[in-house]
């Protein structure tokens, strides 16, 4: 999965402190490649991030973690281009 991500979405391992553990995994679950990042409102992204933490998140880290995502996606350049099947 790891490798699959890094031609995908790249930026991605640099949202948490780690590219590790339940909470990492949920997000990538949930935003595979910057598209789907992309695709949501912001207040639906806050809220997919929030439901992807396995504790108690403050406003102001998941307002940071929001806006991280979303810049990162508006500027990943992924090695394979989006499909729609």
């Amino acid at each position: 999965m790891h490798k699959i991500l890094q031609v995908a979405f790249p930026e991605i391992e640099n949202l948490l402190s780690a590219p590790t553990g339940e909470q990492y995994g949920n997000i990538v679950t949930l935003f595979p490649t910057k598209h789907e990042a992309m695709e949501v409102s912001e207040v639906e992204l806050r809220e997919a991030v929030r439901q992807s933490m396995s504790k108690r998140i403050s406003e102001n880290r998941l307002g940071r973690l929001v806006e991280k995502m979303s810049e990162m996606a508006k500027q990943s350049y992924p090695t394979i281009s989006k499909t729609r099947g």
